[in-house]
């Protein structure tokens, strides 16, 4: 391990990292202007209307909202033959996808949906975590001097409560300002995260260090300094070790880094591409939606803002008259009725009509800006003269591909994230129980159990209903005809993330619909009801059918036939649905709901 990194170290990094990142970063504080409608639309000191249409946020937020998901998809493929890997597998897939929702939902934001955002605004995206965050009692409390028995019980009884279901995953989407790390690198060594903290958290950091008998300097308050004032700090990850120490203030501390990963991953969009002459800047990679259209959205908000004058200089003209003004005045504010001796003397001031050039204008930038961002047909809308379903998908399916690249990223992102929810779990020996499903760490590791194995990989699938209807029926049709097998549509079609789960339910509800098994369910409840002899009469009757499907598939066996009868014989669910009405009897193929509709 490479050694401690001391405080002059740390400082000369980050003031490197923000030099190299100077020019994407003032970008990024010229796009949040428009994102939040505060840009600049006239000269300083003109009093020219303001208004700056919402273009530019809802450009962001609809890319945002219909082409990225945030529930995650969780895939690993077994470590081994056989059914027990394959159910391990199915067992880390659910549960690593429950870990990763539920640790979404303990952030103010959604943490992926938040990512997909900057990724679009700031061309940059990045992931603060996984993070590993102990139960805020997570010591078991201990007996005071003359403490009652009962008020330790309730102590003791709330420690276990907090425990119970506690899932100690954290994963944050980090503000693109926020982070500092290499622009030449996905996993970057070092991470460095730039944080705020209240000066009393602050104190509560370092004394909780010390008693854990870390290395550390101590934090020196300056006069005056109040609980609640904010200080700037630096959270560093790299070379083996994490430290964290004050940027404008004594005080250091730092651990070695026991997880074997900086808990910091970033990505960028795709948008954009380095310049030759000035290779490595970033500014010219972190590029988003409203980059290259700036000059159109305040060209646009500026031909609005006209039209608006020219609409409230019409609807509000001054009024002229050639008598006394004041008098005019004064009877106007004093009541609706006014006395006027001459109807010429008075009249409303005429300003030049709104030409029909200028809403073309409007048109104009409006369709430049849509085709440098998004187009509206993704988000729902329908262009003029599209009247099919086909061509709509067509239309859809091309301004789709824009974001093809900026979702891969997410996805590897939250990939990356879920291989080290794993390794930490491995790491720590520890079970995660989020509901009903648990990620067990013997899961986790080889067939042996002697070395973690963390590969998985995640997405964000975005399904439209229509052609996901139309998937499974193909699906249904491929397996009838033999050309897929049934797990491969439960995984694919259906997007069922534990097979080994449906092929258990699918096996147990073909056993209680053999008649039977309802022969012995009743006899069952025949017995609880006190009706022994009806209960003794079923029983025989489902043995003496069961001695004659036995004997009937042992005769079958010895002629070379295939059995036809006994508890396997049913036809399960999944028979019914995929192939129809009766297993064995063709069945015409049926248009799907799509190709009527095409």
């Amino acid at each position: 391990m490479k050694p401690r990194p001391d405080a002059q170290h740390i400082d000369m990094v980050v003031t490197q990292l923000e030099t190299i990142f100077s020019g994407a970063r003032t970008n990024w504080t010229t796009w949040d202007t428009y994102y939040h409608r505060i840009f600049p639309l006239w000269e300083t000191g003109s009093t020219r209307r303001v208004y700056r249409p919402s273009t530019a946020t809802n450009r962001i937020d609809h890319a945002a909202d219909t082409q990225f998901n945030f529930d995650p998809k969780v895939h690993r493929d077994p470590l081994g033959e056989g059914t027990d890997a394959q159910k391990a597998a199915d067992r880390v897939e659910e549960a690593l996808g429950a870990i990763m929702r539920d640790s979404q939902m303990m952030e103010p934001d959604l943490t992926w949906k938040l990512a997909a955002r900057y990724l679009l605004l700031y061309g940059y995206t990045a992931i603060d975590g996984p993070t590993w965050v102990d139960p805020p009692d997570s010591e078991r409390p201990r007996r005071t001097k003359n403490e009652e028995d009962a008020e330790f019980d309730e102590r003791l009884r709330a420690y276990e409560a907090s425990l119970v279901g506690w899932n100690p995953i954290r994963v944050k989407a980090a503000h693109p300002m926020s982070v500092l790390m290499d622009p030449m690198s996905k996993t970057p060594d070092p991470a460095i995260r730039l944080t705020a903290m209240y000066v009393k958290d602050v104190k509560a950091l370092f004394e909780r260090k010390r008693a854990q008998q870390r290395w550390l300097t101590d934090y020196v308050a300056k006069p005056n300094e109040q609980p609640y004032d904010k200080l700037d700090t630096i959270d560093f990850w790299g070379d083996g070790w994490h430290c964290f120490k004050m940027k404008d203030h004594e005080g250091m501390y730092a651990e070695r880094n026991p997880w074997g990963f900086n808990p910091l991953e970033h990505a960028f969009s795709g948008l954009g591409k380095e310049k030759g002459d000035d290779l490595g800047n970033p500014a010219y990679r972190a590029v988003g939606l409203l980059g290259p259209v700036l000059d159109s959205l305040k060209a646009e908000a500026q031909a609005q803002s006209a039209k608006l004058s020219g609409l409230f200089r019409s609807v509000f003209a001054p009024l002229m008259t050639t008598e006394d003004s004041a008098e005019l005045t004064a009877q106007i504010a004093t009541g609706d009725v006014i006395h006027i001796e001459d109807m010429d003397a008075v009249s409303w001031l005429k300003y030049p009509e709104i030409a029909r050039w200028m809403f073309e204008i409007t048109r104009e930038l409006a369709a430049d800006i849509e085709a440098g961002t998004v187009s509206s047909i993704v988000a729902g809308g329908r262009e003029q003269g599209v009247t099919t379903v086909g061509q709509h998908l067509m239309m859809s399916s091309a301004a789709q591909r824009k974001f093809a690249a900026p979702a891969l990223q997410i996805d590897h992102l939250a990939t990356l994230v879920g291989q080290r929810i794993l390794q930490m779990v491995w790491i720590r020996q520890r079970d995660i129980t989020v509901g009903k499903t648990t990620l067990k760490w013997r899961d986790i590791g080889d067939p042996r159990g002697t070395k973690g194995n963390f590969n998985v990989r995640v997405n964000f699938e975005v399904v439209d209903p229509i052609i996901h209807m139309q998937q499974r029926e193909m699906g249904q049709r491929e397996v009838t005809m033999g050309l897929k097998d049934r797990e491969t549509y439960w995984e694919v079609d259906e997007r069922i993330p534990n097979t080994s789960q449906r092929r258990a339910r699918l096996l147990d509800q073909q056993a209680e619909d053999h008649p039977i098994m309802q022969l012995f369910r009743q006899a069952a409840v025949a017995r609880g009801k006190g009706m022994p002899d009806a209960a003794d009469a079923m029983e025989a009757q489902a043995k003496a059918q069961l001695d004659a499907e036995m004997a009937a598939m042992g005769q079958a066996g010895q002629n070379g036939q295939a059995p036809t009868g006994g508890m396997g014989a049913t036809p399960t669910t999944v028979d019914r649905t995929v192939r129809g009405a009766q297993p064995g009897v063709p069945q015409p193929p049926e248009m799907s709901i799509l190709e009527r509709q095409l």
